[in-house]
């Protein structure tokens, strides 16, 4: 990654804390008797967001403080935004706010906690991997 160390650091902390959001929800799903599927939505949320945040450390754009994918994903550059699928993105959004209050929200099911752990896998690969490449860059 070109540019100061600590901005390579602190892209590194955002991945990890991603990382373990997504290692929560995927040992809740797999683990857990009476899972609680809104939570494994809220983790992969926020292992989305993490790793979206990670992303934009690497390309020293400042962000808001926001849990908010779509503001997250308008900040990305051109070329960063073919990363991402936007109907992945607002899927996952909802479970910001969707997974952690009470209202009058659809059921968060097995196959909706199952779907977003892929969603957040899926771009975790690709962020690791531009962070990967931005890292050797010289």
């Amino acid at each position: 990654m070109n540019g100061p160390p600590e901005r390579a650091a602190t892209a590194r902390l955002w991945a990890e804390k991603a990382e373990h959001d997504l290692t929560a929800a995927r040992d809740l799903l797999e683990h857990s008797p009476n899972c609680p599927f809104d939570v494994v939505c809220f983790h992969a949320q926020q292992a989305v967001e993490k790793y979206m945040k990670a992303m934009l450390v690497s390309l020293s754009i400042a962000f808001p403080k926001t849990h908010d994918l779509r503001k997250l994903f308008d900040l990305m550059p051109g070329p960063a935004k073919k990363l991402f699928k936007i109907e992945n993105l607002l899927l996952v959004n909802r479970y910001a706010i969707d997974a952690r209050y009470s209202g009058d929200y659809e059921p968060i099911t097995r196959t909706d906690a199952k779907r977003a752990i892929k969603i957040a896998e899926g771009l975790k690969k690709k962020i690791i991997r531009q962070l990967e490449m931005f890292s050797t860059e010289k």
